[in-house]
């Protein structure tokens, strides 16, 4: 549905459809951060599991040690997605707070 008043005056129907779109992105960046953060905890669960058999020889060493290798490398990728998706909600946030002060 197309809106040409927005509150008590009408605004560009182009603005109307960026300022959905921020929500709608905004959003999408909290689902992600969800999702990140279970990733993480999975991680974590895996790291622990896979220190748990470093030493035992019933397991490849060379296998074990890559492993946490990668799973370490994974966690600091996954670190670095968590912060630049927290710095894109602040950011939205901050630009949606914005608009909204101008609406009033």
């Amino acid at each position: 549905m197309r809106q040409t008043e927005l509150f008590p005056y009408l605004i560009d129907q182009e603005a109307l459809d960026n300022y959905k779109w921020y929500q709608d992105t905004l959003e999408q960046f909290k689902v992600n951060k969800k999702v990140c953060l279970d990733t993480k905890a999975s991680f974590k669960k895996h790291h622990k599991f896979f220190n748990s058999l470093l030493g035992d020889d019933k397991y490849c060493q060379f296998l074990v040690k890559k492993n946490i290798k990668e799973i370490e490398d994974s966690m600091k990728r996954n670190k670095n997605t968590l912060i630049k998706i927290e710095s894109n909600i602040l950011f939205i946030n901050k630009l949606l707070r914005k608009v909204n002060l101008y609406q009033k």
